[in-house]
């Protein structure tokens, strides 16, 4: 059932701390997570901590936080947060797990904001061990989008001058 509008904003399920291995994954889970990204969300949670728990159902099956669940389990832990949604049904269980994972699919970045904090975290994150991939953006990222929002040297102007026309013919037509 919906929430009515005193309740929509609020938390709708129970925090608990559950055991990681009373877990059970969702078989229909459509979204896949790469042993690449399952170690990238680990690192993540050993640097910053546990901060977005797993939401689950009253079996303890997993409705969103696939990944967290188990870089839980990679990192050795007992005992993971998790929000127990006990007020969906199966089909708005179903569907929630469909929305929360398109939904963030949706979101665009501001690559000018983009380009800024993450050129003054990589001043910053050094300072305190961290490097800049604990971001989840890889170098090659990282050095793509700063350029978007560079002001071009002379040189690169140059660089875009097409040369002068030549008065020798290479080429007729018909030639391939």
């Amino acid at each position: 059932p919906n929430p009515d509008d005193q309740t929509r904003g609020q938390l709708q399920g129970r925090i608990e701390t559950v055991a990681v291995s009373d877990l059970f994954p969702n078989p229909r889970n459509a979204r896949t997570q790469s042993n690449k990204l399952i170690t990238q969300i680990a690192t993540s949670i050993d640097t910053f901590g546990f901060n977005n728990p797993i939401l689950v159902g009253n079996d303890n099956d997993v409705i969103a936080g696939h990944g967290r669940s188990q870089a839980g389990k990679q990192l050795g832990l007992k005992t993971v947060p998790v929000v127990r949604l006990d007020h969906l049904s199966d089909a708005e269980k179903r569907a929630y797990i469909l929305a929360d994972n398109k939904i963030a699919l949706n979101a665009v970045w501001d690559n000018e904001l983009l380009a800024i904090e993450l050129g003054e975290l990589a001043d910053l994150l050094p300072e305190f061990k961290l490097d800049i991939e604990v971001t989840g953006f890889e170098m090659g990222e990282i050095d793509l989008v700063p350029s978007d929002f560079e002001e071009p040297s002379a040189s690169d102007a140059k660089e875009d001058e097409l040369p002068a026309a030549s008065d020798i013919i290479v080429a007729q037509r018909g030639d391939i």
